[in-house]
């Protein structure tokens, strides 16, 4: 049913006649296979995704909606990571803009999930905000 190895199965399904590998016959007999690509990541080195003023772990370039809130009176970086590692888990900074936004809607940190970010429907699918049905990841 599946391609394994160099074995030849026999059948293209549980319940088919065996196709008989006979002697004189230029190739083994056809057998569809899927080839699935779905590995759970277990053990991730995020160190490629750490910030290196900050150290924080980048999800992606935009932002989860009705999660945050805006602090104006944050220009930098550090202080916006600063300012959210006080009491919430993330922070997202405009460096063109200046603009440091706070996560203060997440506020489990077993809801973050790095391993379901690979993509913007992923990321929207597992956020970690309390209002997880209201909330998208916005680019």
């Amino acid at each position: 049913l599946n391609k394994m190895s160099a074995i030849y199965t026999g059948k293209s399904v549980a319940t088919g006649v065996c196709s008989t590998v006979i002697p004189g016959l230029a190739k083994y007999p056809s057998v569809p296979f899927k080839i699935e690509y779905n590995i759970p990541i277990a053990n991730a080195d995020v160190s490629l995704a750490k910030d290196e003023e900050t150290g924080a772990v980048s999800v992606g370039n935009g932002i989860w909606t009705r999660c945050w809130t805006r602090r104006a009176d944050i220009t930098t970086k550090m202080a916006c990571y600063e300012e959210a590692m006080k009491s919430n888990y993330g922070f997202a900074f405009s460096e063109s803009t200046g603009v440091c936004l706070i996560y203060s809607g997440i506020t489990d940190p077993s809801k973050i999930r790095l391993d379901k970010y690979n993509s913007e429907t992923r990321l929207t699918k597992h956020n970690p905000c309390q209002q997880q049905s209201q909330t998208r990841w916005f680019t």
